[in-house]
């Protein structure tokens, strides 16, 4: 059985895109296998599993109107459960 994802893990998986998109910002190279190479050996995660993330947080990024990282690829779908943490994040964060 898959193993779901927690708030504290799209907390982490959303600190890391921040931090591609700041990166990107200024110029600066970003690689994707970095932020993946991170964010699986933070969360225990497999590398597959957090670039699955990443490309579903960018479809969700995108349906709420928020910047995206074209290095993470979109996903061709994406959890309802992430929009719904995205959106607490927005009118808590």
């Amino acid at each position: 059985m898959a193993k779901l994802w927690t708030p504290e893990e799209y907390k982490i998986a959303h600190e890391l895109y921040e931090d591609a998109l700041a990166k990107i910002g200024l110029g600066q190279p970003v690689k994707r296998n970095t932020y993946v190479q991170i964010g699986a050996s933070r969360m225990k995660r497999t590398e597959g599993s957090l670039r699955w993330l990443f490309g579903n947080m960018t479809v969700a990024r995108e349906e709420l109107g928020i910047p995206t990282a074209s290095i993470f690829g979109r996903a061709d779908h994406r959890a309802e459960k992430l929009v719904d943490w995205y959106r607490s994040q927005l009118v808590t964060g």
